[in-house]
């Protein structure tokens, strides 16, 4: 019916986009490390407070469906699918192990909680950035 083909089509161009926001991360993410110092004072304050790690620690208990201490990538789905405002069916294992690939710092597959912290980080610093950006291309 119309509807599922319809659904398909979304479902098609949402993965397509999430593939194309990972390959992104993976450029990405050695300039984002540097531009955290060049952000304003209050956001890399709130980037590195006590608060925003106890956020993130709140976060990736959530995830940790099974309690190991660690993130596999396929516990890392729902905040994909969070991320890339998509249809669920959208993401896949494979981008979920791409994005784990990308912030596990000690190639060990999985994300540890400081991993975690580290990509929080990364993910509110590019939305941050993304924002000043449109803000001042806005007239």
């Amino acid at each position: 019916d119309e509807v599922d083909e319809a659904e398909l089509e979304q479902v098609m161009r949402d993965r397509d986009s999430m593939t194309e926001m990972i390959e992104a991360m993976k450029t990405d993410k050695k300039a984002v490390s540097k531009a955290i110092e060049k952000v304003p004072g209050e956001v890399r304050m709130a980037l590195t407070s006590a608060e925003f790690e106890e956020d993130c620690n709140l976060r990736f208990d959530d995830l940790d469906v099974d309690s190991s201490g660690v993130l596999e990538p396929d516990e890392l789905a729902p905040l994909v699918v969070e991320m890339s405002q998509g249809h669920p069916w959208a993401v896949t294992l494979d981008h979920c192990i791409s994005l784990s690939n990308i912030f596990d710092a000690n190639d060990d597959g999985v994300i540890s909680r400081d991993e975690f912290t580290e990509f929080c980080r990364f993910i509110y610093l590019i939305f941050y950035l993304k924002t000043a950006v449109d803000q001042a291309q806005t007239p």
